[in-house]
């Protein structure tokens, strides 16, 4: 990726993901019996229906958050539409023929989906998301308790299982995942375009420089 990052731009990124993962780990941190067991019986249902909420938060606030990285860092190389996609804006006409920008409404893993996408498109790094294996589609079960918990038709409709707890964390930490599996991609990419496939710092491999003229004279 050729296009500048700011260290604005880059500890903005870095600040909303502190703030928003440490969220969720104080919120689950009850539930661990000791460093490396988890057990979702240690949480009440309020704390269960705070950790679904703060999980989505981050989930959500982290997909804005990648498009508007888009769009400071790669937005001459977006089109149109996917400016648009990035800035969550819609248009259309008054009626007296005035444009209008309206805000756009956005599904979930559809919005999730093209975040996760977008810079490796603009930018053409070799990038996959994961979406074959149980990240996804624990981020598929736990976004309908979300649902269900913003839109309760009846008492049950709070209640928050075990295995939702367990479907929650799962989606969060695929989400976590998939966003570092990007960046590292994106920045090794940046390395091998400028001239450093090993990395900043690497030596330079002083046959291969005097071959190519670039030796010590």
């Amino acid at each position: 990726m050729n296009a500048h990052v700011s260290d604005t731009e880059k500890d903005a990124l870095s600040e909303l993901f502190g703030a928003l993962a440490s969220e969720v780990r104080d919120l689950v941190q009850p539930a661990f019996v000791d460093e490396k067991q988890f057990d979702a019986a240690h949480l009440s249902q309020t704390q269960r229906r705070a950790v679904v909420r703060a999980v989505f938060a981050f989930v959500e606030g982290l997909s804005f958050a990648l498009k508007q990285f888009a769009l400071d860092v790669l937005n001459d190389r977006l089109s149109t539409a996917e400016r648009a996609l990035c800035r969550e804006e819609s248009y259309e006409l008054s009626d007296n023929g005035a444009a209008l920008t309206r805000p756009m409404r956005l599904r979930v893993l559809h919005n999730v989906r093209f975040a996760l996408t977008i810079i490796p498109k603009a930018s053409e790094t070799p990038f996959t998301l994961d979406v074959s294996g149980e990240g996804w589609q624990s981020l598929r079960a736990s976004l309908a308790v979300r649902d269900r918990l913003m839109h309760p038709k009846s008492a049950n409709h709070l209640s928050v299982s075990d295995d939702d707890v367990r479907n929650t964390i799962a989606a969060y930490h695929w989400m976590q995942r998939e966003m570092v599996r990007l960046f590292v991609d994106v920045i090794k990419l940046s390395w091998v375009r400028a001239g450093h496939p090993e990395g900043p710092g690497a030596k330079v491999d002083t046959a291969s420089a005097q071959v190519n003229g670039r030796g010590d004279r």
